[in-house]
């Protein structure tokens, strides 16, 4: 994409800009039907910011896309792997709310691989997380 290259060639490969149009522009390939072409582009992602010496704020976003892409196209144990640190870190950064989406994209997966009880237990802790912090907000309120 132009936003890529333009990035690209003002900041380098691993600058955070430039990683995060290549983000964009896998999660859309993805989108769009082009799983495989948006698969390759997120591992080169992930790649790059497992080899990057800070810790990016975008890396669950890149591993939960990439375990979309990679369910899409039955890697299950794959796709499953690459969860765990990406919901520990959006549930530490921003909560159970905010890290809904990469809890129900586990329990998915465990579903797919006929996991049912691990898919169960997940979601019951991800549902007592969630009315946990709903009580907590009505008591600030």
């Amino acid at each position: 994409s132009q936003v890529y290259e333009t990035a690209l060639a003002m900041f380098g490969p691993d600058h955070p800009g430039t990683l995060q149009s290549r983000l964009d522009s896998g999660a859309a390939m993805i989108d769009m039907g082009r799983v495989a072409d948006g698969e390759k582009i997120l591992r080169d992602v992930l790649a790059r910011l497992s080899s990057a010496s800070d810790n990016h704020a975008i890396e669950p976003t890149v591993r939960v896309a990439l375990a979309r892409a990679l369910r899409s196209r039955s890697k299950l144990a794959e796709a499953l792997a690459l969860l765990p640190p990406a919901c520990e870190r959006q549930y530490r950064n921003l909560g159970a709310t905010g890290a809904i989406r990469c809890q129900n994209l586990t329990a998915s997966i465990l579903i797919d691989l006929g996991r049912y009880r691990d898919a169960e237990s997940h979601l019951r802790g991800v549902l007592d997380d969630l009315r946990k912090n709903s009580r907590e907000d009505d008591r600030l309120a």
